[in-house]
């Protein structure tokens, strides 16, 4: 089980998010660890990382179906249940999950979620709180589709949303409308 999905250098380690959980690669020994100060019961072994954002004496993880906030001591902090999102926007139980496709995080520390049947979701960690944002009919500032393949913040702290087949959205930051691309021409008529 040696698939590593994401690596954040730490300096004298790596830090890697595996098929096998959380691990760490000592660069001057070459070799691995598991992080010392998250111990086994911490709920993240075994288990798929993802992805990992680190921050100065913690980090979350996209693990599994789930994201998990832990800190300095290796102890669970905070955890949204992809599961328990998926109960509460799928009002009319299309999907059998969530299916997240990509998470990412802005500068404000908050999470954008893509998923493929449930749209985007907006997880804001300091209140726990998610907005689900979702093709509305005949609203040409909204999502043009549910199934979305990605999701990416740039350097503005736009949220721009690649779709299937419908081309890419940007969410203006501060703004709840999206401007629309596809075929050259975006929603507000303005050509690409």
């Amino acid at each position: 089980a040696n698939t590593i999905y994401d690596i954040v250098d730490e300096g004298k380690t790596l830090l890697l998010g595996t098929a096998d959980g959380l691990w760490q690669f000592d660069l001057s020994e070459n070799k691995f660890y598991r992080p010392a100060n998250v111990p086994e019961s911490s709920g993240i072994y075994p288990g798929v990382v993802k992805k990992i954002f680190p921050h100065r004496d913690d980090y979350w993880l996209w693990m599994d179906s789930q994201l998990i906030h832990v800190g300095s001591n290796g102890q669970t902090i905070n955890r949204l249940d992809f599961g328990e999102v998926h109960e509460r926007f799928d009002l009319d139980k299309k999907f059998n999950d969530l299916h997240v496709v990509s998470v990412v995080q802005d500068k404000g520390g908050d999470f954008w979620i893509a998923s493929q049947g449930l749209g985007l979701i907006y997880f804001t960690p300091s209140n726990n709180n998610c907005i689900n944002y979702r093709k509305k009919a005949n609203d040409v500032n909204s999502l043009p589709s549910d199934v979305l393949s990605d999701v990416m913040v740039d350097r503005d702290q736009n949220v721009w949303v690649s779709t299937v087949n419908k081309g890419i959205v940007k969410m203006r930051k501060q703004s709840v409308d999206f401007d629309n691309y596809l075929d050259g021409i975006s929603s507000t008529g303005m050509a690409l």
